[in-house]
């Protein structure tokens, strides 16, 4: 019955004798964890303002990020423009990135925003704000 299946082995509130044959017959791998990944929440705007109409006016349907680390181009996200948000869960360090705007077909609307370096830090969430002017639409 007990064999070498580790399952039936849980330390809840077994025996003395089925938790010795657990310790003798079970073995344990232990590994190091891996940092917790933090997270980038990019907040944006269109003219100062968050309003939704900005995004129909523009023909700006949706919101490309591209995330840079130190090997290049990390990866690249996208969020809908009346959103106003988009929240990437990275891994702690140091990045950089771009942003802008396409149409349904996948069309530029805007010139890049570029965001200025910035750290990721584990476990936290890094809030950034962009704004999008109007001479930045094309």
């Amino acid at each position: 019955m007990l064999g070498h299946d580790c399952y039936p082995c849980s330390m809840t509130l077994a025996a003395a004798m089925v938790a010795t044959a657990c310790l003798i017959g079970c073995s344990v791998e232990q590994r190091a964890s891996a940092p917790a990944d933090g997270t980038l929440a990019l907040n944006w705007t269109i003219n100062n303002t968050t309003d939704p109409n900005q995004c129909n006016e523009a023909s700006a349907v949706s919101l490309s990020l591209d995330v840079r680390d130190g090997t290049g181009t990390y990866g690249t996200y996208s969020a809908t423009c009346s959103a106003f948000a988009v929240t990437v869960s990275l891994p702690p360090g140091p990045y950089t990135a771009e942003a802008w705007f396409v149409d349904g077909s996948g069309v530029v609307r805007t010139t890049s925003i570029s965001i200025n370096p910035f750290d990721i830090t584990e476990g936290t969430s890094l809030g950034i704000p962009i704004d999008f002017p109007a001479s930045s639409f094309y």
